[in-house]
């Protein structure tokens, strides 16, 4: 215990020594008023006000030497100020194309309060926005300027000839899509109509061209005029109408859309005539001969057993019908919906009959029910073995 003690004892005795002979003081040392020739001697002392200094506050320095004091220097923290000079700059997400070339500018420029922007050459300012759209409906090129401006000046970046607006080859198109009771038939049977109901026609007539149309006509082969259009502006839609009534049979006709443009700009289309044509269809049936047609969908054709299947009858004209969904010629149901479960793996021939009393049609389709044969993912596996290997392990180690 002794032993331990003393060198304790004497390490505090020392400590206590040094701690008296130690004198911290603010008040720097007298320099000598004449230091020897031959030598420059400095002494610096640092002098902190009794006041606690603030973040990022220098403490004052004071230096003397050969009784010389400088003056304090400002503080390397103090802000430099100097003028910033906006830079212009632009960029468009094309630079050619033909009329009408719709072109989106944005400025990109540095240090601006304010931009403005001349796209076509006009010098005439088209926007003072950072992004817009501009629609070039002239053949041409253009050049483009952007002003930017700050308190400190201003700056302009023109680009010559950035955009170059062409005639399209296209010129002058004109599109009519013609739809019978809200089907676009191009084809027969179209739908079935009872005789002596209404049948609703539409016509759809675009300008699918590069230049504005005039003088319109819409006609139909069977059902004559249908209307005019005075102008259709370049990707403009209009739609016109026409009503009659069912007849018995099968029954056709064919919309006709014509048009003209005056004279463009630069003399191209001067007086051209254009056409384009749509056929449509339906069936006019009478109580006497009406046609059924077997229909029908189904949410979902496959699937793990056990799974469920939701059929929906689409048929037209029918009195009844009948299901038969697993291929056993049994039915399964007689109504319009209904759900069936397949419980077992196979592939299930399904059909439809649609019955009225001028005869049948049968609608045929398959359904799949198969067992999966997913192999689990490594982990699945890999995780229980690794659980058990490592038990072992453990329970070795403790033997």
């Amino acid at each position: 215990m002794k032993s331990v003690l003393k060198p304790v004892f004497l390490l505090l005795f020392i400590t206590l020594l040094l701690s008296g002979l130690t004198t911290i003081t603010n008040t720097p040392p007298e320099l000598p008023q004449n230091p020897g020739s031959g030598s420059h001697e400095s002494n610096f002392t640092e002098s902190y006000n009794e006041t606690t200094l603030k973040v990022d506050e220098i403490p004052p320095i004071m230096v003397k030497s050969r009784g010389y004091i400088p003056q304090e220097p400002a503080s390397p923290l103090s802000p430099v100020t100097a003028s910033i000079l906006p830079v212009a700059d632009l960029a468009s997400n094309v630079t050619v194309g033909s009329v009408p070339l719709s072109v989106k500018f944005t400025d990109r420029s540095s240090n601006a309060t304010s931009i403005s922007w001349d796209v076509n050459g006009d010098g005439i300012e088209d926007s003072s926005s950072s992004e817009f759209v501009y629609v070039y409906n002239s053949a041409g090129t253009y050049n483009v300027s952007i002003n930017a401006t700050n308190p400190n000046g201003s700056d302009t970046k023109t680009i010559v000839d950035h955009i170059s607006v062409s005639i399209s080859e296209v010129g002058l198109s004109i599109s009519i899509e013609k739809f019978t009771n809200g089907q676009d038939a191009d084809t027969g049977t179209g739908p079935i109509i009872p005789v002596g109901s209404e049948v609703n026609w539409t016509y759809m007539v675009t300008n699918t061209g590069t230049i504005a149309l005039t003088s319109v006509n819409v006609t139909d082969d069977i059902e004559g005029h249908i209307g005019s259009i005075d102008t259709l502006a370049v990707g403009e839609t209009q739609t016109l109408f026409k009503t009659g009534v069912s007849t018995e049979g099968q029954y056709s006709n064919i919309g006709y859309a014509s048009a003209e443009s005056d004279t463009d700009e630069l003399n191209m289309y001067s007086e051209e005539a254009i056409l384009d044509s749509d056929p449509s269809h339906y069936y006019g049936s009478s109580s006497e001969s009406l046609v059924v047609v077997a229909d029908f969908i189904t949410n979902v054709s496959s699937g793990v057993p056990p799974f469920s299947v939701k059929f929906t009858d689409l048929s037209q004209n029918a009195i009844s019908i009948s299901w038969d969904v697993n291929g056993d010629g049994v039915e399964d149901s007689n109504a319009s919906e209904f759900v069936y479960v397949y419980n077992t793996p196979g592939t299930y021939d399904v059909s439809l009959t649609a019955t009225n009393s001028n005869g049948a049609d049968v609608k045929f389709d398959t359904v799949i029910s198969y067992f999966s044969e997913e192999i689990p993912e490594f982990p699945t596996i890999a995780l229980p073995v690794l659980s058990v290997l490592g038990v072992m392990f453990l329970l070795q180690r403790r033997k």
